[in-house]
């Protein structure tokens, strides 16, 4: 069940950031259209990771595949302690 939760994050997180990173470039290439031709080759971008929406994207991604094997380790430990037995 967590392995099966498990990849549904990665799946939707993967295309939640290929569709942040589209949006971006389609940004990009809207915002050189506003200049003329003989300057867009001047005009520099940050890259994606430096946006506000790129770093949320790296903190969101760090904490879903960081928390799951956190999971995981204390939902085994939780079944070793939880047997029927006596002390």
């Amino acid at each position: 069940m967590i392995i099966a939760l498990f990849i549904i994050s990665v799946v939707v997180y993967a295309l939640a950031l290929f569709q942040s990173i589209n949006d971006y470039e389609n940004w990009k290439e809207a915002k050189l259209e506003e200049y003329r031709p003989e300057l867009r080759p001047l005009i520099d971008f940050s890259p994606y990771i430096s946006t506000r929406q790129g770093g949320l994207m790296v903190v969101l991604g760090t904490l879903i595949f960081l928390g799951f094997p956190i999971v995981l380790l204390f939902s085994s430990v939780k079944y070793q302690f939880s047997g029927d037995e006596e002390c």
